[in-house]
């Protein structure tokens, strides 16, 4: 963060607020060689890293992240430690993230062709734990902004139930 930004808005007129998006950096464990299908997969981390580095740097009035922050899936063996090591780091570095849950964070929809597990009650709450809400309204520069959690939307899962009725 102390390092000045890659980007250069001198040219760019003044804006009422800025918000960076960031998705999918799938975050790969470097001991945890299991999800490295192919080669490039271990340049991952790095180019995700570099991402939010980047994002930090421009002193944005909101950083969302579109879900998928790490590669493995919440019911894989690595993905605790994967997510922790994540989550650290982003309150560390990112106090002001806002997440938007992606199937590598919480699960997925019931469906057999899905390579990840349906959410479950159990890493939802840890995802919340970790995070906060996995559905909630931000405004920025006076919009406001809604985020739904599309992982439990038409499920059986209580907290899809709360979200309809939220």
């Amino acid at each position: 963060m102390g390092s000045p930004s890659a980007f250069d808005r001198s040219l760019l007129p003044d804006a009422l607020a800025e918000i960076v998006i960031l998705a999918d950096t799938h975050e790969v464990r470097v001991d945890d060689q299991s999800t490295v299908e192919f080669a490039s997969r271990k340049k991952q981390s790095v180019r995700a890293k570099r991402a939010l580095e980047l994002a930090a740097s421009l002193s944005s009035d909101a950083l969302v992240h579109l879900g998928d922050l790490v590669q493995e899936y919440p019911d894989g063996p690595g993905f605790d430690a994967a997510f922790g090591e994540v989550e650290q780091r982003l309150k560390r570095h990112h106090a002001q993230l806002r997440l938007v849950a992606g199937n590598h964070d919480v699960g997925d929809k019931p469906d057999l062709r899905m390579p990840t597990h349906p959410t479950t009650a159990a890493g939802l709450n840890a995802l919340h734990q970790a995070f906060g809400r996995s559905w909630y309204r931000f405004e920025v520069a006076g919009v406001a902004a809604y985020v739904l959690n599309t992982q439990i939307m038409n499920t059986a899962l209580a907290a899809g139930v709360r979200q309809r009725k939220w």
